[in-house]
């Protein structure tokens, strides 16, 4: 009887401790289950990198959340070759880290259903690209994102998801790459998914020559960069030989000349801005630093109530040191924001505008039908002077606040419906040097221009997206530990919670 019982009792126990581990284990793999579930569906995962590299930022997220259209995003590269490492930069020789795309375009997905993701191996599947290259103009190759909704199209390169550190500031973890794409891809599918996108023209030639220089030159193709990658068609233009339709522009950029308009391309610019009496059409005049001798472009400003100042606007006081690719490394004043709807769509209104090498823009007295007003101005503390005496106070004037863009308005009502043209002079070609456009986190020069641009042509607000300097240090899972973490989560933790159960229940057993 003793025996029976004592028997019973190793039974009872036994049979509760196989009970227990077999609770336990589905719970685990129930767990498992849901999470991956929910996982696949919600953005539940975190992000514990120092940098927040897989991170979208709030703007992105509010976007996505409201993204009505199908978008599909295709990378022209496979997801092992990605996880397997970068490209190289060929002048530093430093690695893209090209593992960070797919686990960032995963954060898409999460926050908006109707984003795909695909990735395509061009060489051995080059007739999967077939569809994209009947909307593209370009080439497809690989190393490429292309972000396609209905007939719409953007195709971004590898170059231009990283970019390269620049700042003299940079922490040792500093790997001197810095990650924009986010701000590429966000606005590339702003840019397809725009019910109302805005046509702008960059006047980059007349009669096949470059009316700039090359001090200007990247800093009108960043500021046609920038726009491009925000929902403007940007097309170039020689004001010469090329049409100015109406039907065609929106938005004409006159880039930074330093040879005059002829009568008969300013007879265009005329034409244009009045559109046969509907207005409704937007010049930007943007100053090169050189002077040059342009009278027929000086006379159709003055018309505009616009002039531009051969001299430069300098601070001693209110400026900020920065490293730029047109002029290296240079004192730059700090502006104020005068108008309040441009500085009120700033999401970070505490980051400055530094305009270097500014000339000043003065509203010319005129009795006219136009308005002008001024958008962005020197500070208090400035004061004009000529590049060559820039160290010689005796030539400067007084201190004062200097205008650096204005914009005139012409207009007309119909009923209650009001119909204008514009055109902004800004006196800083380097408002957009590809120095500070990039540095979004020290700078709010791209939010700035951007917004300007937007508000003048009444598209709606855009956004530019923060950058991320990546960090050396880090936690890199490459393929081979990835299926080690795998084979460890759901063979070798479950096997060994099994054993633990087995070696309970026989030690029990043999009590």
């Amino acid at each position: 009887m003793k025996n029976k019982s004592k028997l019973m009792k190793k039974f009872k126990y036994g049979t509760i401790a196989t009970v227990t581990v077999a609770i336990v284990l589905a719970i685990v793999v129930l767990l498992n289950v849901i999470m991956n579930m929910i996982t696949e569906k919600y953005p539940v995962k975190f992000d514990l990198t120092q940098d927040k590299r897989y991170e979208l930022s709030q703007e992105s997220i509010d976007f996505l959340s409201n993204l009505e259209n199908d978008v599909e995003i295709a990378v022209t590269l496979t997801e092992e070759e990605l996880n397997s490492g970068g490209y190289v930069f060929t002048d530093t020789y430093r690695k893209i880290p090209t593992e960070i795309i797919p686990q960032f375009l995963e954060k898409y997905k999460m926050y908006a259903d109707n984003i795909s993701i695909r990735y395509i191996d061009v060489e051995k599947n080059p007739d999967e690209v077939s569809k994209y290259t009947k909307l593209y103009e370009g080439t497809i190759t690989a190393q490429q994102v292309i972000v396609s909704s209905g007939d719409r199209i953007k195709v971004i390169g590898f170059g231009n998801l990283f970019s390269q550190s620049s700042s003299q500031y940079a922490s040792a973890n500093d790997t001197g790459v810095i990650f924009t794409g986010e701000s590429a891809i966000t606005s590339a599918i702003m840019s397809v998914t725009d019910a109302n996108p805005i046509n702008a023209g960059m006047i980059y030639k007349m009669n096949g020559q470059a009316i700039f220089s090359q001090t200007s030159y990247n800093s009108i193709i960043q500021l046609y960069s920038l726009l491009s990658n925000n929902g403007y068609n940007m097309k170039d233009v020689d004001i010469a030989t090329d049409e100015l339709s109406p039907e065609d522009y929106d938005l004409l950029i006159i880039s930074a000349p330093e040879i005059d308009f002829t009568e008969d391309a300013i007879a265009k610019l005329e034409d244009f801005l009045y559109n046969n009496g509907d207005y409704q059409k937007n010049i930007i005049y943007i100053s090169s630093i050189v002077t040059a001798d342009t009278p027929n472009l000086d006379e159709f400003l003055e018309k505009w109530n616009i002039k531009i100042e051969e001299s430069l606007v300098f601070d001693d006081s209110n400026a900020q040191y920065v490293s730029t690719v047109s002029a290296g490394q240079l004192m730059a004043p700090v502006m104020n924001i005068t108008d309040d709807t441009i500085s009120g769509m700033l999401a970070n209104k505490a980051l400055p505008v530094v305009a270097p090498y500014s000339r000043a823009v003065t509203i010319a007295d005129k009795n006219n039908d136009k308005g002008t007003e001024v958008i962005l101005q020197s500070q208090s503390t400035s004061y004009r002077n000529f590049l060559e005496s820039a160290d010689d106070k005796s030539s400067a004037s007084e201190n004062g606040a200097n205008n650096i863009i204005v914009v005139t308005t012409k207009d007309r009502a119909e009923g209650y419906d009001m119909y204008a043209s514009h055109v902004v002079a800004v006196g800083s070609v380097m408002l957009t040097d590809p120095n500070i456009i990039a540095q979004t986190t020290a700078y709010n020069n791209a939010n700035f221009v951007l917004n300007m641009v937007n508000n003048i042509t009444g598209k709606d607000s855009s956004f530019v997206i923060p950058q991320k300097n990546l960090q050396q240090i880090f936690i890199k899972v490459d393929q081979s530990q990835l299926s080690a973490i795998r084979i460890a989560v759901m063979y070798v933790i479950p096997a060994i919670v099994v054993i633990c159960g087995i070696v309970v229940f026989v030690r029990r057993k043999n009590k």
